[in-house]
C-alpha cells in the first residue's frame, strides 16, 4: 500500500492491490478501481482528473480542484503507483516467466511477496 498527504486541505491518497483512494477537505472522498485508471493530467490552475479505461473510454471517474504544485504530487503518485504499476498490453506472460519466477523464488532472490506480486503481473491478474 502506498500513501501520499499533500496540503493544507489535507488531501490523502492511498492505494491497496485494487483500488485508489482519496480523501480530503470536507468529507469529500472517492474510490476507483485502479484497472479503469487511463490517465491522469493536471488542467489550469490545478485540476487534476482521473480518466476511465475500460467501460467508456476518456470518461472522466474523478476531478478535485486544488493548488498547482499539490496536483502535480497527487498526479505524479497517481502515475507512478497506479499506472505505471499495470503491465504493458503487449507483454504476455509464459510459462517460462513463471518458471524464471520460481527459480528465483527458491534461490531467495526475491522474497514471497514479490514473487506473488510479479506472478499475479505475469498472469494478467
Amino acid at each position: 500500500m502506498a500513501k501520499l498527504n499533500i496540503g493544507m486541505m489535507n488531501h490523502r491518497f492511498k492505494t491497496d492491490d485494487r483500488y485508489l483512494y482519496h480523501t480530503g477537505a470536507y468529507g469529500n472522498s472517492f474510490k476507483i478501481l485502479m484497472n479503469d485508471i487511463e490517465s491522469v493530467s493536471v488542467e489550469g490552475a490545478g485540476m487534476s482528473r482521473c480518466k476511465s479505461q475500460n467501460k467508456r473510454p476518456g470518461t472522466c471517474l474523478a476531478q478535485l480542484k486544488m493548488v498547482r504544485g499539490w496536483a502535480n504530487k497527487a498526479q505524479d503518485f497517481i502515475q507512478r503507483e497506479v499506472i505505471d504499476q499495470r503491465p504493458s498490453q503487449d507483454s504476455t506472460g509464459s510459462i517460462s516467466d513463471l518458471e524464471k519466477l520460481a527459480e528465483l523464488k527458491e534461490k531467495k532472490i526475491i522474497s514471497e511477496d514479490e514473487f506473488e506480486a510479479k506472478k499475479k503481473q505475469i498472469l494478467g491478474l
